[in-house]
């Protein structure tokens, strides 16, 4: 079977804001692009990370945020109460799961929890450690020593995953969204709004 060389270290999963939304929302997309920067500072790897925003226009959206799961060594899923109802999100992580499998690799799912019941998020994460960052209210924040330090060692775990994982353990251009969960596919019930969306 043919494999797919890794692109990305990391692939950052977040929900995006809806087209009318509340503050906060535009807060964790904004969180989720602070981190990224922060992330990046501290990667050796060779690869760096990714963003939906990062997706060229034009892009069949499932195929191409599938095949980039498929491409990273690992997730970091920013988990806010909207993530685990959104369509996108739920996806994204049922595939990194399912290539925690193929690639016999534990741990290429980082939680950080960012906003929401730890009940709620326990039951989702299911036995993963998610890293707690809900006293965060401004990215500035991530500038903090204490952050800063939570960062290295996010940025130290994915750099020793890209070590460890020689290829993608699949053909990525083949690679889809496991059954049921292809949020391009399901028009029964509410949809996300579009993540490359403006």
């Amino acid at each position: 079977m043919p494999k797919s060389e890794l692109k990305h270290a990391c692939f950052i999963s977040y929900k995006r804001p809806p087209k009318k939304c509340r503050t906060p929302h535009f807060f964790f997309s904004n969180f989720a692009k602070a981190l990224r920067d922060k992330i990046e500072e501290y990667l050796t790897a060779d690869i760096r990370t990714f963003l939906d925003e990062d997706l060229p226009g034009g892009a069949q959206l499932s195929s191409s945020l599938s095949r980039t799961v498929c491409e990273s060594a690992v997730m970091i899923a920013v988990l806010v109460p909207d993530y685990l109802d959104s369509d996108w999100c739920r996806a994204e992580w049922e595939a990194m799961t399912s290539l925690e499998t193929k690639r016999k690799q534990k741990e290429l799912i980082i939680p950080v929890l960012l906003d929401g019941e730890e009940k709620q998020i326990k039951r989702f994460v299911n036995g993963r450690k998610w890293i707690d960052m809900k006293k965060i209210s401004k990215t500035r924040q991530l500038d903090n020593v204490g952050y800063r330090n939570i960062i290295r060692d996010i940025a130290h775990k994915i750099d020793n995953q890209v070590r460890r994982i020689q290829d993608a353990g699949d053909d990525c251009s083949t690679f889809t969204f496991p059954e049921g969960l292809d949020p391009e596919g399901r028009k029964d019930i509410y949809q996300d709004p579009d993540p490359l969306e403006q």
